[in-house]
């Protein structure tokens, strides 16, 4: 947690005054009002409604460079669940997002909770990358995390076994020779919706790309076709939902596509080589 050694050579009053988020009358009243409520300074101005948690988060994003990013359940990695005990993933706001060698990912409400976020690297055992986001639709997400969790697992392994279910190499490079690209976007978004789902992400490697359906936590590869088509299929969904020629890496767009008289939202993961 690099950012903490930088924040605790600043208070987050003076932070916050800087900033004109609140007044040295409001800090003074917070700071005599502190003990009494028993909560850190934060809780304290958010509790007297001197301002937002995001309101904090928007100031540290910006004093202090911790990223701040547009969370959604698809980045969430559920398997990761595990490492948190269940009373911090759910009372402070906590969702992994993804490990790499020693280093955990995750995603708070609150950066300024150095006591749960130390706690929480001695109980699991890795370094924590840290970042924000709208503290309601953190709230949101774990909501929905807990209830897939906790219920329906015997539907929930079935449509699990659907979801995984291959599909036939030669029936989808005959879907990606179609030079428009109709017959293979309408092939893919047809299995989503015969499956339940609404996401997806397409990732090109050195000599295949991949398709892969967003389920319960998870990235489920579902087509791999030669690199060769990946051009082809990148320029259309390009043309279809008006994205940019320098696709952002890891962002979730928010699309809609004909399903028979209908237009249907969903969500797709582009990643470009």
């Amino acid at each position: 947690m690099v950012f903490y050694e930088k924040i605790q050579h600043q208070r987050l009053g003076d932070i916050l005054v800087t900033n004109e988020l609140i007044s040295e009358g409001q800090l003074k009243e917070a700071l005599g009002k502190q003990k009494e409520f028993g909560l850190r300074l934060g809780s304290t101005l958010i509790k007297l409604d001197f301002l937002t948690q995001d309101d904090i988060n928007w100031v540290l994003h910006e004093q202090f460079n911790i990223p701040q990013i547009s969370i959604t359940k698809a980045m969430v990695d559920i398997e990761l669940i595990s490492l948190i005990p269940k009373e911090t993933f759910k009372t402070y706001n906590i969702l992994p997002l993804s490990k790499s060698g020693n280093e955990l990912t995750i995603c708070v409400a609150d950066p300024t909770d150095f006591e749960t976020l130390k706690k929480l690297e001695k109980i699991t055992g890795f370094n924590l990358n840290v970042c924000i986001s709208d503290v309601e639709t953190i709230k949101k997400i774990i909501t929905d995390i807990t209830l897939i969790i906790s219920g329906e697992k015997e539907k929930a392994k079935t449509q699990l076994e659907l979801v995984a279910e291959p599909i036939p190499r030669e029936m989808l490079l005959k879907l990606v020779e179609d030079s428009t690209g109709n017959l293979f976007f309408d092939f893919v978004f047809n299995t989503i919706i015969s499956k339940n789902l609404d996401s997806l992400s397409i990732i090109p490697f050195e000599k295949h790309f991949f398709i892969y359906f967003y389920f319960l936590g998870r990235n489920f590869k579902k087509f791999e076709l030669p690199i060769k088509f990946f051009p082809a299929i990148s320029n259309k969904a390009k043309e279809m939902w008006s994205i940019n020629e320098n696709l952002q890496l890891n962002h979730m767009y928010k699309i809609k596509y004909p399903i028979e008289k209908d237009m249907l939202d969903f969500k797709l993961l582009f990643f470009e080589t």
